[in-house]
């Protein structure tokens, strides 16, 4: 099974090559930095302090900050930059992105086990929405200001 290492740099490839070809690479850093920083809020909250997920190094630990933290900006990036492509399509927009990004992480999350849960699957699928929810939301509000 392919690495999530693998799967999120082609994320990042494709999102950064759309911002690129459509004009749009400060979006797409200001995207990066939002999901950065989203990602690490939501692993100490959810992960840390709750317990609802663990990785298998610490979140305080230098491989998270090398490669989960860049993981969630590639995820706040590609949410971003295909959701301004499908201008006037918000809930198209929302639906095609969390089922379609839920698929490609979570699926090969099942056997690479990058990250372990202990609630179930059910009502992380759930959790999606809210998740790629606030994280378009909070991309909203930073390209305001």
């Amino acid at each position: 099974m392919i690495g999530m290492k693998w799967i999120g740099l082609a994320l990042g490839i494709i999102a950064l090559s759309v911002a690129i070809k459509k004009g749009q690479a400060k979006q797409a850093l200001l995207a990066f930095v939002i999901g950065a920083l989203y990602g690490f809020v939501i692993d100490v909250i959810g992960g840390d302090i709750l317990g609802l997920w663990s990785y298998k190094s610490s979140i305080y630990s230098a491989s998270y900050f090398l490669l989960v933290v860049p993981g969630w900006g590639v995820f706040g990036m590609f949410i971003n930059i295909f959701w301004n492509q499908m201008v006037g399509k918000p809930w198209r927009a929302f639906i095609c992105l969390t089922v379609g990004l839920f698929l490609v992480l979570e699926i090969p999350n099942l056997s690479v086990q990058s990250w372990t849960y202990t609630i179930p699957l059910w009502l992380v699928a759930i959790g999606w929405f809210p998740l790629v929810g606030t994280c378009r939301l909070f991309y909203i509000l930073s390209s305001d200001v």
